[in-house]
């Protein structure tokens, strides 16, 4: 099984399904029951792999970083 970074490498549509899931991963610490935390980084896992499967296209993940660089145009620099 390939790990994330050369999943990414030989694959670049996947970068960001490897985001959502690292994000699930992240937020999931944050629950008290291992459990649930379990359950819903499975079920975070689940939505892409159920879009793949029906050929549907994967969604970028825009990162607000990005966003935020869009925004301080010519006429909002400081």
């Amino acid at each position: 099984m390939l790990g994330a970074r050369e999943a990414v490498r030989q694959h670049p549509e996947l970068a960001g399904t490897y985001l959502n899931l690292r994000a699930a991963e992240l937020a999931s610490k944050g629950l008290r029951d291992p459990e649930e935390s379990r359950r819903f980084v499975a079920q975070v896992r689940r939505v892409p792999a159920d879009n793949i499967e029906r050929g549907e296209p994967l969604q970028p993940v825009r990162l607000r970083e990005r966003a935020a660089r869009k925004n301080r145009g010519p006429l909002n620099r400081e």
